[in-house]
């Protein structure tokens, strides 16, 4: 936590010497962005906006973490799946997310689906990928001595599978929630909508930079309240499951 206010110091710090050196055309001072910041917030723009995005962006979080874990599971414990598969996810990761806004437009109209599906279509080839190598990492020797021992499959894939899995899975995840937020604002922007990020292109029309920030600042704070709400929680407990497996 200390070191977490240091760097969010020296974030700060850094902002306001760049707006120092630069000027408010280039970047607003702290000042201007806060006010701007609240200024949205009592006019009650900023919950709808929230609630609007976060509904995409998390929806395609969750779709993609469970098509591409499942199918990196699929992948790693099957290579003809896996030899079929990877050069597609490899295909599918390479294309920009411009890409997949651009089609879920066509396909579906602005304000609809379209930033859950960019951010489905953007983010499962890394859980997938990390899935699968994670399959393929996995220390067999275990996998014998629980067949030796006839440990119950469910014992064998919550103990003995999933724990060498997780330090593939959760990194994956990480970065496919905050790549979730920015495809799916960025769906918004071209879009339109009441998104944030459909407010973000407003106020850039308006050319207002500090409320252009006050928006970004909002997306940088849902971003580490989704992090410490959804998978902080999971890695302190998967860390104390290890610290328990090791020291017992």
């Amino acid at each position: 936590m200390l070191w977490a206010s240091v760097g969010i110091s020296l974030f700060l710090a850094t902002w306001q010497i760049v707006h120092l050196v630069s000027g408010p055309f280039v970047l607003p001072s702290l000042y201007e962005t806060l006010s701007a910041f609240i200024r949205i917030t009592l006019t009650g723009d900023v919950a709808p906006a929230v609630i609007s995005t976060a509904k995409q962006a998390l929806a395609g979080w969750i779709i993609a973490g469970a098509i591409g874990f499942g199918l990196g599971l699929l992948s790693g414990f099957i290579k003809p799946v896996g030899d079929a598969l990877s050069p597609l996810a490899t295909m599918i990761l390479g294309t920009p997310p411009i890409v997949w806004v651009v089609l879920a437009l066509l396909w579906y109209g602005p304000g609809s689906i379209e930033p859950a599906f960019a951010a489905v279509m953007s983010t499962f080839p890394i859980v997938f990928a990390a899935s699968q190598q994670g399959v393929r990492s996995r220390d067999t020797n275990l996998d014998e001595m629980a067949r030796v021992f006839s440990v119950s499959r469910t014992l064998h894939t919550t103990d003995v599978l999933l724990p060498q899995l997780w330090g593939y899975a959760l990194p994956a995840l990480t970065t496919a929630l905050t790549y979730s937020w920015k495809v799916a604002i960025m769906a918004e922007v071209l879009g339109g909508g009441t998104g944030i990020g459909g407010r973000l292109e407003t106020a850039r029309a308006n050319l207002d930079l500090p409320e252009t920030m006050a928006w970004i600042t909002v997306i940088l704070v849902l971003v580490l309240i989704s992090d410490g709400l959804l998978l902080l929680p999971l890695r302190r407990r998967i860390n104390a499951r290890f610290g328990q497996t090791r020291g017992g």
